[in-house]
């Protein structure tokens, strides 16, 4: 994972050159990866929190599930060992 500090220096690297571009098309093309800069640190903030609450969900089923019993009983099957 990329550190947000890297990331906002990237940005500031990027808005300094577009700052410093002659051409509107550059310009824009400095805008776009600011862009993508900044969706790139707020989709990890959003994926984070969807993780979570991934684990507190599945750890709060795996608590409340019934223990494993065998459950499977045919003395006769194949695949017994």
């Amino acid at each position: 994972m990329i550190s947000h500090e890297k990331i906002l220096k990237k940005i500031q690297s990027e808005l300094n050159s577009a700052e410093n571009a002659a051409a509107i098309d550059k310009v824009r093309e400095h805008a776009r990866a600011i862009k993508l800069l900044a969706e790139l640190i707020l989709d990890e903030e959003e994926e984070g929190v969807k993780i979570d609450q991934v684990i507190h969900t599945n750890d709060d089923h795996i608590n409340k599930s019934t223990p494993l019993t065998n459950q499977y009983d045919n003395p006769g099957s194949l695949l017994d060992f």
